[in-house]
């Protein structure tokens, strides 16, 4: 079994290291425009690259964890390509991603280099993780331009082949939905 781990817009593979060290046999990817490359225009280019990245390597018996915008790349993934997935687990995501009015306000304030809010929004999220793997973690999220971080929200609001709670029927491969709650 391959586990291939799929940030959100704006994340990078650093932010799974916890769950790759965990599964020795795992992989995280970057998805293309966080921290290199040029973004890719919809969610269907970020499949379509991350189907391209998967065959390239010949896994087999993969199982795509996707987290927010990661986890509509992994459930358009398995509607369109069910026979090469063993699993999917999703995090933090759904067939609508909807955001929150503050972080669209936040974003915008970002790329006009006027905020703090998602410096404050990183310290409190990594909050309980070693301090020099939360500010390396940081820095490179920091790094991805605001605008990829607000990609999804502005342009690709819903996933299209994935419109409602029975759409999930479609899925060839069993899907596993995920709710964490931390504590200390």
């Amino acid at each position: 079994m391959k586990l291939v781990f799929i940030h959100g817009a704006g994340g990078v593979k650093d932010s799974w290291q916890y769950q790759v060290d965990h599964f020795p046999e795992s992989e995280a990817v970057n998805l293309p425009g966080h921290t290199e490359g040029e973004p890719c225009p919809s969610i269907e280019d970020y499949m379509k690259w991350l189907r391209g990245y998967i065959l390239q390597q010949a896994y087999e018996d993969v199982v795509l964890v996707g987290h927010s915008m990661g986890g509509a790349i992994v459930q358009l993934y398995a509607l369109e390509h069910p026979q090469e997935l063993k699993a999917i687990i999703l995090i933090g995501t759904g067939a609508r991603l909807r955001v929150h009015p503050m972080f669209l306000s936040a974003l915008e304030e970002a790329t006009s280099g006027q905020s703090t809010f998602w410096e404050e929004r990183f310290t409190y999220e990594f909050r309980f993780v070693e301090p020099e793997f939360a500010q390396a973690l940081m820095a490179k999220q920091m790094s991805i331009d605001p605008m990829i971080r607000k990609f999804p929200s502005t342009t690709c609001v819903v996933v299209t082949a994935l419109t409602s709670w029975i759409e999930y029927t479609r899925f060839a491969c069993p899907p596993l939905s995920c709710v964490v709650a931390m504590t200390r």
